[in-house]
């Protein structure tokens, strides 16, 4: 599978992966420059990677908070005391294991040595600090305490901010679009992102100065055989990690369209049931989702495969560092160049940095993850708002009587190829009914649709009360317009509720007599 998988490594355009705007497929068949209709969702996922860390920054730093900035603040000073604690507890177990050994002489005759009390509670006070395995210390449980509320603004201003664009976007985009997928696009962005800066600045950065600290301090402490021993295996472990957690990418974006499949079919089916119903399709839907579930577990086999083989060439590579240390040290040990205490400090640290390092692949592929599961919702982001207000827009003032509309030779297409109105103008005066005939597809709900500025019609223009439509805001312009849908959608609320949404500072009994107007209250 890996000589196989050569063919196409983690750099392969994925363009499968990511169909919002379908831009990509637009700019080749027309043979022009791609490089600007790329998605964020091509090539290696660290393409660009201070791009995409400055589009979150807004949503990252808590900058109406001055209380949540201090306890930002606060997190990295317990970061920095974590480092210390890292270099010192097996100092002190060293110490605690040479004056244990020099006691164990005292059968033999030898001088007798004090009792290594206070190392034994320096040690026990700096490893309570520091935790034991998945860094459960005390310092780490305050950070991590601290941690919850920026992670909780974090994660609301990003579905918040995400959420208000895509209620931007035109009627068009939202039509074209599969629900189910945009959904749980959303979903994973929203969770990848409450990871990303956690792992970033509290897993990776400090491993990475772990190993540095340990370099420099086996070689002055002891010689530089040590650091470089140290370096050669984490030289090659995170060599390794990265250039084959690259290579599986491409399984994980595979799983991730799959995924988005299945969801997107499972919701469109239940959505449609009505549909499926009439046509007494059932066992069609459920086989056709049964398929869907097949091809992502395809897909994620091959990811986990690739994962497990990742971890065994980890393993591997750590525990030949470990060999080559611990022989090298021992040696050292039996010409009494050094204690036992040092070989004792130097496999007591040594896995102390396995520890992180067999988690920093994992946090690597996390983020690599995490930056794939964001991939579509920068694509979303960056989706341009073809309906939008003017700088100096005016507001559209409810009158007593209302206005005159009038459509001036107005033209408008969904498909260049495919116009729906050519030329049409007509006037309604303020008083009167006006009603339109036509076949369907003549365009008969795209004038309404114009007439609420859902689009923008492509020549001509729409005046109310004389003023160009495009002059006023889009929500005056609404909120003065009453519209009945021809197909009624429904919130999953109370009817008090749908009634309501028209006007939601409206009374109960306005609610109520609105009812009995349209004959549905009894």
């Amino acid at each position: 599978m890996f000589v196989l998988g050569l063919r196409a490594p983690g750099l392969t355009p994925t363009h499968q992966y990511s169909s919002f705007g379908g831009r990509r497929d637009q700019g080749e068949a027309s043979g022009g420059d791609t490089s600007e209709q790329r998605s964020a969702s091509d090539g290696s996922t660290w393409r660009n990677f201070w791009r995409k860390i400055w589009k979150l920054l807004p949503f990252m730093w808590p900058k109406s908070s001055p209380l949540l900035q201090l306890q930002l603040f606060i997190c990295f000073l317990l970061l920095a005391a974590m480092r210390v604690c890292n270099v010192f507890v097996p100092i002190f177990y060293k110490r605690i294991v040479d004056a244990l050994s020099e006691s164990g002489l005292l059968s033999q005759g030898y001088s007798a040595v004090h009792w290594p009390w206070v190392q034994v509670l320096a040690w026990v006070s700096l490893k309570s600090l520091q935790g034991g395995g998945m860094n459960q210390g005390l310092l780490n449980q305050a950070r991590s305490f601290l941690w919850i509320r920026i992670q909780q603004h974090i994660s609301r201003e990003t579905l918040v901010g995400l959420f208000q664009h895509l209620h931007s976007l035109s009627l068009r985009w939202h039509m074209s679009r599969k629900t189910g997928e945009v959904l749980r696009v959303v979903d994973r962005a929203n969770s990848a992102i409450n990871n990303l800066m956690s792992l970033l600045v509290f897993n990776i950065f400090p491993t990475i100065v772990d190993i540095l600290v340990a370099i420099i301090y086996f070689a002055v402490a002891f010689n530089i055989w040590f650091g470089v021993i140290i370096l050669v295996a984490m030289v090659i472990y995170l060599t390794c990690t990265i250039i084959i957690t690259e290579w599986r990418t491409k399984f994980r974006r595979s799983m991730n369209t799959a995924d988005n499949e299945q969801r997107t079919t499972s919701v469109d089916s239940l959505l449609n049931a009505e549909t499926v119903k009439y046509f007494s399709m059932e066992s069609y839907e459920v086989n056709r989702y049964k398929e869907k579930i097949l091809t992502y577990q395809v897909e994620e086999w091959k990811s986990s495969a690739s994962l497990i083989m990742l971890n065994v060439f980890q393993s591997f590579v750590m525990n030949g560092g470990l060999l080559g240390i611990s022989l090298y040290c021992a040696v050292k040990v039996a010409d009494r160049e050094l204690t036992v205490g040092d070989f004792v400090l130097l496999g007591t640290y040594f896995i102390q940095l396995m520890g992180p390092l067999n988690w920093l692949g994992t946090l690597y592929r996390v983020i690599q993850e995490s930056f794939i599961n964001m991939e579509n919702m920068f694509d979303l982001m960056s989706e341009k708002v073809e309906v939008d207000d003017k700088l100096n827009a005016i507001t559209l003032v409810k009158r007593e009587s209302s206005p005159e509309i009038k459509l001036d030779n107005i033209s408008f297409h969904y498909l260049p190829e495919k116009p729906v109105l050519d030329k049409v103008s007509f006037t309604v005066k303020p008083g009167t009914t006006t009603a339109i005939v036509g076949a369907s597809g003549s365009g008969k709900t795209t004038i309404g649709k114009l007439l609420a500025r859902m689009y923008d019609v492509t020549e001509g223009c729409i005046e109310i009360g004389g003023v160009d439509l495009r002059d006023y805001t889009q929500t005056s312009l609404r909120q003065n317009i009453g519209v009945v849908p021809q197909d009624t959608v429904l919130f999953n609320d109370t009817i008090r509720y749908n009634i309501r949404y028209g006007r939601m500072a409206a009374s109960d009994q306005e609610v109520e007599e609105a009812a009995r107007m349209a004959d549905i209250h009894t």
